[in-house]
């Protein structure tokens, strides 16, 4: 199949084409369906919204479509973020933490070549937030670091290795989102800095990233006053998009907005309305609207009336075709079993080079563990994410952790004080995600409290955390803080081997702690 030149399509053809929505259900009536409305529609693309692996879905979708289709997916740490067949990888901040940005260009390759493997071809990713606020709930581990240069060098490589392999890379989200206290998927974020600041420090990876030939940009759910005084989020600004992307940044791809069912962007206009409003403002795609065929009819509307060009819509268009026709010249063919070894290696060395000692007793390191007592914060309820850990205890013939949960009473807590020896190290190991909608990254009051009621017993209290090093402000007393920055399974047990002395433990905090 290829792609049409843009003055065959008719307008509502032309319109949809700038629509990415998200992957129907696998019901077969709602697979029927969304066939149909496609044939009906030639919407120009899906997104895999969920950890599922639908390519029948997909392949019966590719089929309908009158135009090929453009099929997004966030991956972020790799395509085995959704489909389980994939390499997984550590979180971007745990490349950051090992200084060495060849490493996300080999990630940006893998990530390519195995996305193409199962039918992806648009990957959104990497994140180019500079994560200068160390409260900012939602972008932190998923952000290289702190420091926009180093930042920029690890988003350059990684778009590089995506577009190089056969993907389009996204940078976002612009103008920045690193420095809000703010989830954008709840509310509209804010960022109150000045012109001068985002061009030194927000903007340094889009640059990067923009002169590395990335083909798409995503727009964040942010309202930046000092660049739009209405206080529109950028993905409804023209002052954003077009004055600073477009005009400062001179950035002349695609644009795509974050997800328009997010609370940073439904508070501002109706959905029907925020879809117009997108496009007038610079969006090229527009992902996820709440009401796919409302919103097609409210921008076919809005043509119609003069509110909207035709030639705005053919703008975008040619930005759509234009990127379709890249993916289809680039058809890597690689059997990807033959990458799962290069991606394994990839992992263990970004995870041991991660590792990194943020505080630390003379003399506290390396920590005999047949003498520590083993302990699991488990902040989000979720036994899978430190499986690896009690397996890799388990294979040094250690007993599985205790484990504590924010619903951990006193009384358990107290009990589980007691079973401590005199004197007895304690190896905490915090498994607390960085994820939409949570809304906090702290600890529990109540387990700082525990912690630190241990360490007013005499036990010497040693932390990891496998997620946000910014834990280690609620820790100043720890004998020792180590932060591997993602629970990935290679970080886990590079974290045990790193307290036991059999590796170095040399990674550099990519970020400012704030304290």
């Amino acid at each position: 199949m290829s792609i049409p030149a843009l003055g065959d399509l008719p307008l509502a053809v032309k319109v949809a084409q700038l629509f990415c929505l998200a992957l129907p259900s696998t019901d077969p009536e709602a697979c029927r369906k969304a066939c149909d409305d496609l044939r009906e529609h030639a919407w120009g693309g899906f997104i895999f919204d969920k950890r599922r692996d639908d390519r029948d879905l997909l392949d019966r979708l590719r089929e309908a479509a009158p135009i090929p289709l453009l099929v997004a997916a966030d991956l972020e740490m790799g395509a085995g973020q959704h489909f389980d067949e994939a390499s997984c990888f550590p979180h971007a901040m745990a490349f950051g933490a090992t200084g060495n940005p060849d490493f996300a260009w080999h990630l940006g390759r893998l990530t390519a070549l195995e996305a193409r493997s199962v039918g992806v071809n648009w990957v959104l990713a990497p994140v180019a937030d500079v994560n200068s606020n160390p409260d900012n709930p939602i972008i932190n581990v998923r952000s290289f670091g702190g420091d926009p240069q180093q930042v920029a060098a690890f988003v350059a490589a990684f778009v590089r290795g995506c577009e190089a392999h056969g993907a389009i890379a996204c940078a976002k989200h612009f103008p920045g989102h690193g420095d809000t206290a703010d989830d954008s998927h709840s509310c509209l974020a804010t960022v109150n800095a000045n012109a001068e600041r985002l061009a030194a420090l927000e903007w340094v990876p889009f640059e990067a990233a923009i002169a590395a030939g990335v083909g798409s940009v995503m727009s964040a759910h942010v309202a930046v006053p000092a660049l739009d005084p209405s206080g529109r989020p950028a993905t409804l600004s023209a002052p954003i998009l077009q004055g600073a992307l477009r005009g400062r940044l001179g950035y002349e791809g695609l644009v795509v907005s974050d997800a328009l069912i997010m609370g940073g962007v439904t508070g501002s206009f109706s959905e029907a309305e925020t879809a117009v409003e997108a496009l007038k403002a610079g969006c090229d795609v527009l992902l996820m609207p709440p009401n796919p065929k409302g919103a097609l009819e409210a921008v076919l509307a809005a043509v119609a009336s003069g509110e909207l060009t035709e030639a705005r819509i053919d703008e975008a268009l040619s930005r759509v075709l234009a990127l379709k026709q890249r993916v289809l010249a680039a058809t890597p063919d690689v059997e990807t079993h033959a990458l799962r070894h290069e991606a394994e290696t990839l992992a263990r060395d970004v995870a041991e080079g991660a590792l990194t000692v943020l505080q630390a007793r003379p003399d506290a390191l390396p920590l005999d563990l047949s003498a520590a007592f083993h302990l699991v914060i488990d902040d989000d309820g979720d036994a899978e994410a430190y499986a690896p850990w009690a397996e890799a205890l388990r294979a040094r013939s250690f007993a599985a952790p205790e484990v504590i949960r924010r619903e951990s009473s006193a009384e358990e807590l107290a009990m589980l004080a007691s079973r401590l020896r005199p004197g007895q190290p304690v190896l905490c190991a915090v498994f607390s995600t960085i994820k939409a909608w949570k809304e906090r990254i702290d600890l529990a009051p109540e387990h700082v409290a525990f912690l630190e009621r241990l360490g007013a017993m005499g036990h010497a209290v040693y932390a990891v955390s496998f997620s946000n090093p910014y834990l280690a402000r609620q820790l100043p007393g720890a004998a020792a803080f180590v932060c591997a920055y993602s629970d990935h399974p290679a970080s886990q047990q590079a974290a045990l081997a790193g307290f036991a002395g059999e590796v170095p433990m040399g990674g550099r905090l990519p970020v400012a702690l704030g304290v």
